[in-house]
């Protein structure tokens, strides 16, 4: 769906939404988070002609101004030529302060009210970012027409919470606000590491016998399953596990019986606790110290069966709380054949086809786990599925499959195809390659359930290729298949590009030589866009080497076109932000471009698209 169609789709669901007076159950490209806020908005009595942002009297909150100021200070320039501003809200939803550099689009956002002192609650002008961060506890992004606010639906705005770094409550929302035609799943990202950035300030800025507190409890905090309470006679902080095991009224009670032990001549030890609601828990507890002095105790606490001991007291607690088709090369040995049992280190051997990106290992992984006997290769045009499926199968030792290309389903004469089907599975030979699973239709979808019954009767094995279109969903012939493969697109596989290049050089000048292709020309061809993936990269290759005598191939030797598609350009506005994103998520994950994608909330194609785009250069962390 282009961004226009999905503007326009949300446009007619926030209409009827506030027609029939929030009673649908669901509406087209409305998120359910989006939807949830709308139905709060709508209960507040608020009207999205008329609801605006209230002035509210100013709070004391100079500790958090004072914890984003050095970071909002030091991303300013980000905004120096964009449509957009940062704001920091309180708990309440508040406006604290706010930076803009922009003056037409200060303008604006003063018409709007999106001023110091006045509030950005959900109870005051519904669906916002801020607003739902109050609401849900988690960052949230708004989008043009996602908004309650009338005035908004030409602007999107990004929040995280900001918690204090102890109690874990939230102390307000961190707020990008921008034209709606900036809008970027990156930007989610920024605004969620720069509240991180405030909090580390706010623990900074903590006491030192805060500072012992929070210390002892995230090195006790390491096993998820394990209750954990840290705490003293103003603060409690507990991890998920204990906040459900207690009642929250009981924080007093379990600090008494805690500082009790810890301040006593045995300052370590267990008790027996009945809780409020009845149930037993052994309570471990142990003293935190700071600078010599017992300032708080650690509890740790287990649930015990039976009857309570003798002198056990009541207490609860808590608080807050692949490579293209036909490539050849140099191929891998020593790995187990495919099919059988597989450790999870156990790699596929796929002879012929180069590739060391984590994405082609998983693919190697996942095939190498594989025991079932009807496999489908799924991937984008020109991933190399049908490559993948005969190394897959000579690396077993299996013979060539008998192959059957379903393209002919479509065409006239679709009953010879059907034939050919049936009899390619009749048992005459061990395996069949059914290539371009994608043509089989609804309607002919039992033919081929029959053909794979037959198969697995006669003991042969099917391998399937299906080519995953753009913004469609999975055929629903993959479901007959017992396992499915994901093959990676080229923007999946980066770091797969250099040998790749090296092995088509070999392959299209028949292994007389293998060209050197320097860093440069490789970066260039990684930055730029690949749709059919790893058969472009064979074109490209073909088109610069054939018919030519060199050692190395440089940037001077690619097509000016492909230069032009990767070509650097100047990062303006929040292009800067989207490419700082990428690269401090790329530095947190050390290196891992998956662990960093996941990091951002976006897919690892998205990722690779974003870095090709922007020009982000990974290796040397340079924009």
């Amino acid at each position: 769906m282009m961004l226009d169609d999905r503007v326009r789709t949300l446009h007619r669901s926030r209409e009827r939404f506030l027609e029939h007076r929030g009673a649908l159950e669901t509406l087209p490209g409305v998120r359910p988070d989006i939807l949830a806020s709308w139905r709060r908005s709508l209960e507040y009595g608020l009207q999205p002609e008329r609801s605006r942002p209230t002035y509210a009297a100013p709070g004391d909150a100079d500790l958090l101004v004072q914890a984003t100021r050095g970071v909002v200070d030091s991303r300013r320039h980000h905004l120096s030529d964009a449509s957009a501003s940062l704001a920091l809200t309180d708990h309440t939803g508040r406006l604290l302060i706010r930076y803009v550099e922009d003056s037409g689009f200060k303008r604006r956002l003063d018409h709007h009210d999106v001023l110091p002192g006045f509030s950005f609650a959900e109870t005051t002008i519904g669906t916002n970012s801020g607003g739902m961060v109050l609401e849900t506890g988690r960052p949230a992004i708004v989008v043009g027409p996602e908004h309650f606010f009338a005035e908004s639906l030409q602007l999107t705005c990004v929040g995280a919470p900001v918690r204090h770094p102890l109690t874990k409550r939230i102390l307000g929302t961190l707020d990008l606000t921008c034209t709606y035609d900036q809008t970027s799943p990156l930007l989610l990202a920024w605004v969620t590491e720069l509240a991180t950035e405030i909090e580390r300030n706010l623990t900074a800025a903590m006491s030192t016998h805060e500072q012992a507190l929070l210390a002892a409890y995230l090195t006790a905090n390491h096993d998820a399953a394990q209750a954990v309470v840290c705490l003293d006679e103003r603060t409690i902080v507990s991890n998920a596990t204990a906040s459900r095991m207690l009642a929250p009224q009981d924080q007093a009670v379990l600090w008494e019986r805690a500082g009790r032990r810890v301040h006593s001549d045995v300052p370590q030890g267990s008790d027996r606790l009945v809780l409020t609601n009845g149930s037993t828990v052994e309570v471990s507890t142990e003293p935190v110290r700071d600078a010599g002095s017992t300032v708080g105790a650690l509890v740790r606490l287990r649930r015990v069966a039976g009857p309570t001991g003798a002198g056990t007291t009541g207490a609860g607690t808590t608080g807050t709380g692949t490579t293209g088709a036909g490539t050849t090369g140099a191929g891998t040995t020593g790995q187990r054949p495919a099919g059988g049992p597989a450790g999870p280190s156990t790699l596929a051997p796929l002879p012929d086809l180069v590739g060391r990106s984590e994405a082609w290992t998983a693919v190697r992984r996942r095939l190498a786990a594989l025991s079932c006997a009807a496999v489908a290769l799924v991937g984008e045009r020109g991933t190399g599925k049908t490559a993948i499926a005969h190394a897959w199968l000579a690396g077993c030792g299996a013979a060539e499959p008998r192959t059957v290309d379903l393209t002919g389903l479509a065409s006239a004469d679709r009953t010879d195809c059907i034939a050919e089907l049936r009899a390619a599975v009749g048992g005459a030979v061990p395996t069949v390659l059914l290539r371009h699973l994608d043509h089989v239709t609804t309607e002919q979808e039992p033919v081929l359930a029959g053909v794979l019954e037959t198969a697995a009767a006669n003991g042969v094995r099917i391998i399937g290729t299906c080519t995953r279109r753009a913004f469609a969903s999975e055929p629903t012939v993959l479901d007959l298949f017992g396992a499915t493969v994901d093959i990676p697109a080229v923007a999946d596989r980066p770091d797969d590009i250099a040998p790749l290049l090296e092995e088509l050089s070999w392959r299209i000048t028949g292994g007389l030589r293998r060209n050197r292709w320097t860093s440069e020309a490789v970066q260039i061809v990684t930055r730029a866009t690949w749709p059919t993936n790893v058969a472009g990269l064979e074109a490209l290759v073909r088109t610069v080497v054939s018919g030519r005598a060199m050692d190395q191939v440089t940037a001077a030797h690619l097509p000016a076109a492909i230069r032009a598609r990767a070509a650097r350009r100047p990062l303006h506005g929040l292009e800067r932000i989207e490419a700082q994103a990428i690269m401090e998520a790329f530095a947190r994950a050390n290196g891992n471009k998956k662990a960093a994608a996941d990091a951002l909330g976006i897919a690892r194609s998205t990722f690779y698209r974003k870095v090709r785009a922007l020009g982000v250069d990974l290796a040397g962390h340079t924009f």
